[in-house]
């Protein structure tokens, strides 16, 4: 009995995951249609790491839907995504301390998870 309820907590588990998963890539949608139908809207993109701000998520362009792509030079505004102000915020702490080694942050692939 406990491994048919260890197995169905897994599978549980499981759905709940790709249920998110799916809002998430929903919300992505929502928010890529409404930039693409209104005119007035632009896509944030991190001046850093070049990752865009859709759907509350910071994503790589590869990552963005298709009919997105085509909008990414001429309306974007730009901004920092999460990991990158860590980042300068480490560097910034780094660098009052007197740590000399403190490395700004540098483009990244967009592969670590938004933040």
């Amino acid at each position: 009995m406990d491994e048919l309820i260890r197995a169905l907590l897994g599978r549980l588990r499981g759905a709940t995951q790709t249920s998110e998963g799916l809002v998430a890539h929903s919300r992505v949608l929502a928010a890529a249609r409404e930039v693409a139908s209104r005119p007035e809207r632009m896509l944030r993109r991190c001046a850093w790491c070049g990752r865009i701000r859709l759907g509350g998520q910071w994503l790589s362009a590869d990552e963005a839907p298709e009919f997105v792509r085509g909008l990414l030079d001429d309306r974007t505004t730009h901004g920092i995504c999460r990991s990158c102000m860590r980042r300068l915020e480490a560097d910034g702490r780094s660098r009052a301390a007197g740590d000399s080694s403190a490395v700004s942050p540098v483009r990244e692939s967009g592969n670590e998870p938004p933040a």
